[in-house]
Formats: structure tokens, C-alpha cells, sequence
């Protein structure tokens, strides 16, 4: 990754999007730069640092060239793409990953382009991608990948999400789903605010004694500090200050699988 997709990936989450619409003249000003990077005089990294720029201007024209990007002979770019149109709150730029992740076979052959990919569709937890994300062959997956995967099934915060994330311990072969249970774990109870750790069989007894009744919380539950700073550097989140408060008062001090020590 080179130091300009660096900067896209670390700064994205707590740029300074602008609040309102983009002025007419920062829009104008985005396309011609996308679009002299894009042109015959462009190359890799005009096109990153473009991508980049362009980030902070959430609109269709602007969106229009970086999802060029997606198809990039350049990995970079692609990354960079991907990267952009995570964190662009808006519907084109979430059907452009949707379409991508459906459609694009080639991509998928490269390990670090997918799973950011993956994450980059459940970044925007659009209710209608959950069925795109649980479609998958679990022996075709790599641990980024599956991470990307139960990680993300856990932004959509549905009773369907805790179902589908039991759907996945149902799947996984015994030693592959050990492995993953950490992140299972985490998954669970980010949406839930239940803790039952890595142990297979005490989340298989109360989602067996739950499931009829289960609703899930639209906010966030009390997390061990530990799992909540995990969790939100994870997604570029802004750890809320409340929840570090109060965690901090509680001493909690999860290990890195989020329990406690």
C-alpha cells in the first residue's frame, strides 16, 4: 500500500466531510481533477491522489469517476476506490460496491482487494446487501475475508444478523471455526450485549432458548473498552466518549479476543 492510499485509508473516517452539499465549484473542481488523472496524461499515482481528494466531495459526478477506479488495471487504484466509496455516504456509491462484489470474479482472486471490498459493503449496512454477504462457500474464504464477513453481518443489526452469524458457526468445519470464534464472539455481542466468549456450546444453548424473542438494539451496547476500541478502529469509527467513561469506571480489561482478564 503506498503512502497516498495510506493517508485515504487512515484520514477517511475522521476527515472534515463537508455537512451540507458540495459547493458547485468543489464538485467542478473534483471532476477535472479525476478527470485529467484518468485522462493520457494521468497515471498511478495522480489517479490515488485524485481518489483521495475527491473523497471528501460526496456527489453522483464526483462519485461517477471514482467508481471508474473499481475497474483500474491498478490494484492501487482499486484499493483507493474502494477505500473512497466506503466512506461516501451515498446510494450510488453503495450500489457501485454492491455491483462490484456481485459481479466482479476477477477481483476476488486478490485477497486484500476482496476483503476490503466485503467491508466496504457492510461499511453501509444497506439492509438489501445482508443476503450478498452470508452467500459465500466458507472453504473459498481467507481470515481477513471471513472476519470482513462476520464483522460486517454485525453492522446490519438485525435479528436476521444474529441468525445469520449462528448460520455461520453451523457451517464451519471444527477446527476452521475455533479459530474464528473471537470474532464470532465479538460479532455477537456487539449486536446483542451478551458474552458467552469463544464457548460454542453456551451461545448455541441461549440462542436455542432466545431466538423466538430476540430484538436487537439499533445503538451499540455497553462494551468492554478493549472490544469497543477493537470495534470501532475496525469500521473508522468515532469511539464514543461516553462509553469510554464509563468503561474506564468499570476497570474492565478485555484480552484482545474481548474478554476479561
Amino acid at each position: 500500500m503506498n503512502s497516498l492510499l495510506l493517508c485515504l485509508v487512515l484520514l477517511s473516517p475522521v476527515q472534515d466531510v463537508e455537512a451540507d452539499a458540495p459547493s458547485e465549484e468543489r464538485v467542478e473542481q473534483a471532476v477535472e481533477e479525476l478527470s485529467r488523472a484518468f485522462g493520457k496524461e494521468g497515471g498511478l499515482g495522480l489517479k490515488v491522489q485524485a481518489i483521495y481528494a475527491a473523497s471528501e466531495v460526496t456527489h453522483p459526478e464526483v462519485i461517477k469517476w471514482i467508481v471508474k477506479g473499481l475497474k483500474d488495471s491498478d490494484d492501487e487504484v482499486r484499493e483507493a476506490s474502494i477505500e473512497a466509496l466506503r466512506f461516501m455516504e451515498h446510494p450510488d456509491a453503495n450500489d457501485a460496491l454492491v455491483t462490484t462484489l456481485k459481479r466482479d470474479k476477477r477481483l476476488r482472486k486478490n485477497e486484500e482487494l476482496y476483503e476490503a471490498l466485503i467491508k466496504a459493503v457492510c461499511q453501509h449496512a444497506d439492509p438489501k446487501s445482508l443476503s450478498l454477504i452470508t452467500n459465500y462457500d466458507l472453504k473459498d474464504e481467507t481470515k481477513g475475508t471471513l472476519r470482513a464477513r462476520v464483522y460486517g453481518i454485525a453492522r446490519f443489526r438485525t435479528a436476521e444478523s444474529v441468525e445469520a452469524l449462528f448460520d455461520v458457526m453451523r457451517r464451519g468445519k471444527k477446527g476452521r471455526l475455533h479459530a474464528s470464534m473471537s470474532d464470532i464472539s465479538t460479532a455477537l455481542r456487539v449486536l446483542t450485549g451478551v458474552d458467552h466468549g469463544k464457548s460454542i456450546a453456551a451461545w448455541t444453548k441461549w440462542w436455542n432458548e432466545n431466538k423466538r424473542d430476540l430484538k436487537v438494539s439499533p445503538e451499540l451496547p455497553e462494551l468492554p473498552k478493549k472490544m469497543l476500541t477493537t470495534w470501532s478502529r475496525y469500521w473508522g469509527l468515532e469511539e464514543p466518549k461516553e462509553g469510554r467513561a464509563r468503561q474506564g469506571e468499570r476497570g474492565e480489561q478485555p484480552d484482545s479476543e474481548g474478554e476479561r482478564k
